[in-house]
């Protein structure tokens, strides 16, 4: 059965979130595709057709992760009342690059 680009998308997001939780709680080695798919409320088979592989999901829900994080910081570096904290920043290196800004003087300690 076909579904619309927008039900596999949800169904994307509720495989990414089971896994996140439960791996979390269980580990990587203690999950198993089958036990993500009934988390998500989806069939087992389906799980191939949004990744390859349980090493694929783990690194797309690591990426998911590590973006979630960056804005995080974002938003309470930008929102930080002292201008020269805000002015200063330092290139990152998380997939790929980008720039988060940050105190020099925490740099030097």
């Amino acid at each position: 059965m076909r579904v619309t680009r927008e039900k596999f998308a949800e169904n994307r997001e509720k495989i990414l979130t089971a896994a996140s939780v439960l791996f979390r709680e269980n580990g990587f080695d203690g999950v198993g595709v089958a036990d993500i798919m009934k988390a998500a409320g989806l069939t087992h088979g389906g799980f191939y057709g949004h990744f390859e592989s349980k090493d694929d999901l783990a690194l797309e829900v690591s990426r998911k992760l590590i973006e979630r994080v960056e804005e995080r910081w974002r938003e309470l570096i930008v929102g930080h009342p002292d201008v020269r904290f805000r002015r200063c920043s330092i290139i990152t290196s998380i997939g790929a690059r980008s720039t988060i800004p940050v105190e020099a003087a925490s740099l030097r300690r």
